[in-house]
């Protein structure tokens, strides 16, 4: 590239870290902290729900061996794992264009074992991990959407449900997984389902709500649009709303950990 496409536009600081844009477009993902650089793909997405498991992540001891499950095509987590001193990362995905991106988007990727897959390999199942990390789709839809909204099944939990499962199996003594989860999911209440609580302690498995951040519906989003879906999945579910009249709902990030 050469003239004024060079510059960037603006820099907007994020949760610790600065996405760098041209004129209305994401361009460069970085973090002087962590010594990242991550580039976005044309159009792509920019994690700003992996921010916040980045944040909590930066707090806690990561370990040797970790798993990102659902990377997304910036490899955003597993990059942020290998950044924070893990030194055996595997991150999968089902979306082998995704990972196409991923693998050489930034400076870290060649330290990564990317895995084209339904959530797990098969070939995992004599691994274990020290930390495993997921920011999963997770959307209630009344029929399959895109693949980066849509739950796995009309609640919106069977990616989550699998995602836990699959932890129990792959996480070593006293490791611990790092998932975000919507509120109107039923983490740890009633609204209408099982709470995924009480599935985790089916599992021996210990569960914490370590941060909580409040996220405005957008006009025209997914979760806008599935508002009346969620309410059918989960009555006991009411959305708040900010002085503005703008409705909200919590994201929560959850440490699920074995004894």
């Amino acid at each position: 590239m050469s003239g004024s496409t060079n510059l960037y536009a603006k820099s907007v600081p994020s949760e610790g870290f600065i996405l760098h844009q041209f004129v209305g477009s994401p361009f460069l993902l970085t973090s002087k902290e962590l010594g990242l650089r991550i580039n976005i793909r044309n159009g792509g997405y920019v994690p700003k729900s992996g921010f916040l498991i980045a944040q909590e992540l930066k707090k806690l001891d990561i370990g040797s061996r970790a798993l990102d499950i659902g990377t997304g095509e910036s490899g955003f987590l597993a990059n942020c794992l290998i950044a924070l001193g893990a030194t055996h990362i595997t991150a999968t995905d089902i979306d082998q264009s995704s990972l196409s991106w991923a693998r050489t988007a930034s400076n870290k990727a060649r330290g990564i074992s990317w895995v084209c897959c339904d959530l797990v390999p098969k070939d995992l199942v004599r691994k274990s991990f020290d930390t495993i990390v997921s920011n999963p789709p997770q959307m209630p839809m009344p029929t399959r959407g895109h693949p980066h909204d849509y739950g796995g099944s009309e609640d919106g939990r069977a990616y989550i449900k699998g995602i836990i499962r699959h932890s129990q199996r792959l996480l070593a003594r006293h490791g611990q997984l790092i998932l975000l989860c919507f509120d109107f999911l039923g983490i740890d209440q009633d609204l209408g389902r099982v709470p995924l609580a009480e599935l985790i302690q089916s599992l021996g498995l210990r569960m914490e709500v370590i941060s909580r951040h409040s996220q405005t519906i957008r006009p025209g989003g997914k979760t806008e649009e599935n508002i009346p879906w969620i309410k059918r999945m989960y009555p006991g579910y009411s959305f708040l709303q900010d002085a503005n009249g703008n409705r909200l709902h919590k994201t929560l990030i959850l440490r699920i950990s074995r004894p």
